[in-house]
């Protein structure tokens, strides 16, 4: 069976195999007691490896959680005489293997170091059972940070919930990456000042000049051609928003989806999250920014433009969705959410791009409406 220990990861390979992943053709797989035995199976065998405490056990049905662009996720219980380890099963699709490797360093360098993020446990290249790359972890069953933000809106505990908000993104900033997290794109913005910006850039760039989208190589344009003073590299989540975060307790918050950490600005996250509130129709970008400068200690500036910036990925995902899904390798699940249950999410996107940036992005538009 082709399955390695968790901590081998500096010796694993990646894969190159750009086919489509399908969260439903998986969610058939499990289903099936033949493969569903085999899956079981090997999990036991890659924990009872790595955590020989966990020999005896056994594993519960699983049960899907979330399906989307990038990855399945199940929740199942490890299950001993003693005690029931509710764990996260994260399955990745093909090319994505990459992304799972470094969350899964991430989350053992950031879990050491008493950061609020799940326990990992283990994660494996390559499955023998379906070729995925897949990552088992700590299962937080606690709300998520969206549903408490909007449930408290008329109360004080709003702005408790949001000042927590931004002290987790603060102390994600402050912790030392150069120590163990190394690894990351790190950038030398003294050589290059724009390496950062470039970086984000270099994947919607191609996907839109090799797809002829005609609409947003604007948007593109309008990036390039502004300048923004650089500032010095901080560990980015990279998807910061009220949905990847989960309440253990209430003051405890936990960092979910690490999968695009990265080294950069840390105005990309923080922009990212002010239009994630901005979609929900929480006018909190001033207390937000407020807040985040008194506890880091850094000025603010240029916000709007890392708006275009950090939200660039989600807007092409947003153009795929309603015109051609398969230009993002958008499962037909994720095209309509983007069109239905995160359809306000893409309008602020689109609107905010076009605010800024003055493109229109009029085709968008109608087709979301």
């Amino acid at each position: 069976m082709a399955i390695r220990r968790a901590l081998s990861s500096e010796a694993l390979t990646s894969h190159n195999d750009h086919q489509a992943f399908q969260p439903v053709l998986l969610q058939r797989y499990l289903k099936d007691p033949a493969h569903m035995s085999e899956y079981r199976n090997e999990i036991l065998e890659l924990i009872s490896e790595a955590y020989p405490q966990y020999s005896d056990s056994r594993l519960s049905e699983f049960k899907q959680i979330l399906g989307g662009a990038d990855t399945t996720i199940y929740g199942v219980d490890l299950i001993s005489d003693s005690k029931s380890l509710p764990l996260i099963l994260r399955v990745y699709r093909p090319y994505s293997s990459g992304s799972g490797r470094k969350e899964f360093r991430v989350l053992q360098e950031l879990y050491a170091r008493g950061v609020g993020v799940p326990r990992p446990y283990v994660y494996t290249e390559e499955s023998g059972v379906n070729g995925r790359a897949y990552l088992i972890m700590e299962r937080i069953d606690g709300p998520l940070f969206v549903d408490e933000l909007y449930a408290s809106r008329s109360t004080p505990r709003f702005n408790e919930l949001l000042d927590m908000f931004v002290r987790n993104l603060a102390a994600i900033h402050s912790v030392d990456w150069t120590e163990g997290l190394a690894f990351l794109d790190r950038y030398d913005i003294t050589r290059n000042p724009r390496q950062f910006i470039t970086n984000v850039l270099a994947a919607p760039k191609r996907i839109i000049n090799e797809h002829r989208i005609a609409e947003l190589s604007p948007v593109i344009d309008w990036i390039e051609s502004h300048e923004v003073s650089p500032g010095a590299p901080v560990l980015l989540h990279a998807d910061y928003h009220g949905m990847n975060i989960l309440l253990k307790s209430p003051e405890t918050l936990i960092a979910i989806d690490w999968a695009n950490a990265r080294l950069g600005d840390r105005r990309y996250d923080l922009a990212f999250a002010v239009m994630f509130f901005s979609s929900m129709g929480f006018d909190v970008r001033e207390r937000v920014v407020a807040q985040y400068e008194s506890i880091s200690g850094h000025r603010i500036q240029n916000l709007d433009y890392f708006m275009v910036l950090s939200s660039l990925w989600n807007l092409l995902r947003v153009y795929s969705a309603v015109f051609d899904h398969r230009i993002m390798n958008e499962t037909e699940e994720t095209a309509a959410l983007l069109q239905s249950q995160y359809r306000d999410y893409a309008l602020e996107i689109v609107r905010t791009t076009q605010e800024v940036t003055g493109v229109s992005l009029k085709n968008i538009v109608a087709a979301l409406e």
